[in-house]
């Protein structure tokens, strides 16, 4: 008699949290920075053996994105943005820190940038640039694509494909990273 096991299965925002995770976990390898740990409550930075830091603290960003024939929409993660029904339909998404206090980047923020300045990318403010390869990460309309990715450069693209690599774009801007250098 054969058995069929169907294993637990994941909703959309839990795969995305888990690819968010793993994009972490690889800018922080490469900047040579501390893994990313598992923990009962929730996903968390390791800085060392006694530190951990919550990576899932609350919103500190604000994504307002315009939609083709739709209002203005503003969601406060990245992840919303990628799940939102409307996603083919973003014209442009702009970002915005509104945390509290100056906006100071995390460790996986700087690392990120740190991707971007091994790439190439002069940096005079490392918050801004963030923000740029954050907004990188949304959505760009398909027909505004390359010349998009021009105008930003291959260092922020490639920050970008290092933040988030399970991004519904990332395989456009994978192949135009490979056709840019």
């Amino acid at each position: 008699m054969k058995q069929d096991f169907e294993g637990p299965r994941l909703d959309r925002r839990t795969v995305l949290r888990l690819g968010a995770a793993l994009g972490v976990f690889a800018a922080a390898a490469l900047a040579g920075t501390t893994p990313v740990r598992a923990s009962a409550t929730g996903l968390r930075a390791v800085l060392d053996d006694t530190t951990e830091i919550p990576l899932e603290s609350g919103p500190l960003y604000s994504f307002r994105c315009s939609f083709l024939r739709g209002p203005v929409v503003e969601f406060s993660r990245l992840a919303e943005v990628w799940a939102s029904t409307q996603y083919m339909r973003i014209l442009s998404c702009e970002v915005n820190y509104i945390g509290p206090g100056e906006h100071s980047l995390t460790l996986e923020e700087s690392a990120i940038v740190q991707v971007a300045e091994d790439a190439g990318l002069v940096v005079d403010d490392r918050a801004a640039a963030y923000l740029t390869i954050l907004a990188t990460c949304t959505r760009i309309p398909l027909d505004r694509l390359e010349v998009r990715l021009a105008e930003l450069g291959a260092p922020v693209v490639t920050a970008a494909l290092a933040l988030a690599p399970e991004a519904p774009q990332a395989k456009q801007l994978a192949e135009w990273l490979a056709r840019a250098t």
